[in-house]
């Protein structure tokens, strides 16, 4: 009984209180800035293997849920449940009519004790009640309770109340709550969400059918999106219950649900493109069409063009002068990524540009992309054969010397292909193949795709939340402001007052210094001291 009684009271302290809600608090900032409920893949891609294995084992990647998350809560209610059951009942009584007087030794160890003449009392009142003290209670042996700021004692219920219900709601909201996403195309409805469970992605059905009435985006001036919206009908069979156009932050709610927008991607554009193969003759291939997230395979060379993303509006880092110490972004139009890949070498993370074809952007592997010129126009075979010209006649020369002169070996090559152009063509084609003859002998690039025509299809990202909890959190969040609004606002004072023959003794207390001095600052000054 020893141990539990210590345990109840360090429990009962409002340090330990303190202490749990700042962890709490710490914790959250997990939930803030790391988003939640993402399949395992997805982590381990922005994060690595190792990182995601650590944020794993703590519980980072759904923190509200987590076991060590909701035990702090649970200890953080019953720590305030502790607080509230030892301190409670002496708060209710200072909020209440006293039942009886404190002892005379116990009033005058009270921080404000004073003594009139019995002569002064109602100059004594009239002070405490220009100081917002009221009168209050008056016993049978003649003493008089004065207090002030009633309402910070109920202002502390209404706090730790509100705690409790804010841990309440956690728990309801990690054990019955759940947020889910829906990809729907234009003209799309869809009555499922695929949520998070256990890093897999599993469907949910849905009460009612969401449509995709139509999806818009606004761009700033460099092309990046600066806002998207969603025009969003609620089905209950074949009747709309409810429309609403959605954007970040202004969700539809319907019977307990969010639907908040969330993201937007490529729905499976079609893409027709070719491809410049850069390896032998360089000549590029017949027109292909697929559809984004689709794979192209060539059966007969082995290479495969896997096409990942499109978009109409592509904003790129651009260095328009050597000078230029910051980038401009600005939009370049069309745009295609995919990975190509080739029996002899690992796969290539690759972006093609429509109205910039001789660029091509080099991926790191983790989503971005450098934008490179090459020299040479895929889309044209202008300037190609030369280039395999001089690609053949370096590695024949490569095989029997070991320092070959490239200008001799451009000399002849461009005898062959440039004797029929006018000379200022001659010399700006042959800078165009040498720089593409350098970009492929530092890259290795086998092949390039050409975007001839694409079918634009979006979609719009759709998080679709159920959260039991909110409205429980609500009413904790209420009553937890309406607590420390009172708590901070208001002083609780009290004063006990009573006169026996000549003399008139005054004894008052408060929790909070500024009461404190107000009092003895409101009070009349003592002419005389009397023995109590």
């Amino acid at each position: 009984m020893q141990y539990l009684a210590a345990f109840i009271y360090t429990a009962s302290r409002m340090r330990t209180a303190v202490l749990l809600l700042a962890v709490l608090a710490v914790a959250s900032l997990a939930g803030t800035f790391l988003e939640q409920g993402l399949p395992q893949t997805a982590y381990t891609d922005r994060i690595g293997p190792f990182w995601f294995s650590v944020f794993n084992v703590l519980g980072l990647f759904n923190v509200y849920a987590a076991p060590w998350f909701l035990a702090i809560g649970a200890v953080l209610a019953f720590s305030v449940t502790c607080c509230v059951w030892q301190n409670g009942p002496t708060i209710l009584a200072m909020a209440k009519r006293p039942k009886k007087v404190p002892l005379q030794g116990v009033l005058k160890n009270w921080p404000v004790y004073k003594t009139y003449p019995a002569g002064r009392l109602t100059e004594v009142t009239e002070a405490l009640s220009a100081i917002g003290y009221k009168h209050t209670f008056t016993s049978e042996s003649g003493w008089q309770y004065y207090r002030t700021g009633v309402a910070n004692r109920w202002g502390y219920f209404f706090t730790h109340i509100g705690v409790l219900v804010l841990c309440v709601a956690g728990l309801v909201s990690a054990t019955a709550g759940w947020r889910g996403i829906t990809n729907l195309a234009h003209g799309e409805s869809y009555s499922a969400t695929w949520v998070s469970e256990d890093g897999k992605r599993v469907s949910k059905a849905l009460p009612f059918t969401l449509r995709n009435n139509g999806f818009g985006i606004d761009f700033y001036q460099t092309g990046m999106p600066s806002s998207f919206y969603t025009d969003i009908s609620v089905l209950e069979g074949d009747k709309v219950v409810k429309e609403m156009e959605i954007a970040v932050n202004e969700p539809l709610f319907y019977q307990g649900y969010a639907i908040y927008q969330a993201s937007f991607g490529d729905a499976g554009s079609d893409i027709t493109f070719r491809l410049r193969r850069l390896r032998d003759d360089a000549t590029a291939t017949k027109a292909l069409t697929a559809r984004v997230r689709e794979t192209v395979r060539n059966d007969t060379s082995g290479e495969t063009v896997e096409l990942v993303d499109f978009r109409p509006n592509t904003v790129e880092p651009i260095y328009y002068t050597e000078d230029q110490k910051n980038p401009s972004f600005t939009d370049v139009g069309p745009s295609v990524d995919y990975i190509l890949r080739v029996p002899d070498k690992a796969p290539l993370q690759l972006r093609s540009y429509m109205q910039h074809p001789h660029l091509v952007g080099l991926g790191d592997g983790e989503g971005n992309y450098t934008p490179t010129p090459i020299g040479l126009n895929p889309a044209i075979d202008e300037g190609w054969p030369m280039l395999a010209d001089l690609r053949r006649s370096y590695a024949a020369a490569k095989a029997t010397q070991t320092d070959v002169d490239t200008l001799d070996l451009m000399k002849g090559v461009a005898s062959r292909h440039l004797s029929g152009k006018p000379e200022g063509e001659r010399f700006a084609l042959a800078a165009r193949v040498l720089q593409a003859a350098q970009v492929l002998e530092q890259t290795d690039l086998p092949a390039v795709l050409i975007l001839d025509s694409f079918n634009h299809r979006m979609y719009t990202g759709l998080q679709v939340a159920y959260d039991p909890g909110a409205d429980i959190f609500w009413l904790g969040s209420i009553l937890l402001v309406l607590g420390a609004t009172l708590m901070s606002l208001f002083g609780f004072g009290r004063v006990w007052i009573h006169h026996k023959g000549d003399t008139l003794t005054l004894a008052g207390q408060s929790g909070r210094a500024g009461i404190l001095t107000a009092l003895k600052e409101g009070l009349p000054s003592q002419e005389d001291e009397h023995a109590a």
